[in-house]
């Protein structure tokens, strides 16, 4: 069983990988993306920091880790 952290964080990087970018409301989940290198914030945007992350961490990745 996953706590209830690691699906929001989840749940914030599958709608950036669904979106391309979302909106940041600097929540915890989101910092804590931001520090793990796994996104980042650009124009109050977060988005996959690399294509190398977002070939790997792609949707699929999101749905068995959900």
């Amino acid at each position: 069983m996953q706590s209830k952290q690691s699906v929001g964080l989840l749940e914030i990087y599958r709608q950036i990988v669904e979106q391309g970018e979302v909106v940041a409301v600097d929540s915890p989940e989101e910092k804590e993306l931001l520090l793990s290198g796994l996104v980042v914030k650009q124009q109050g945007s977060l988005r996959v920091n690399n294509r190398i992350y977002q070939s790997i961490f792609d949707r699929s990745w999101v749905e068995e880790h959900v």
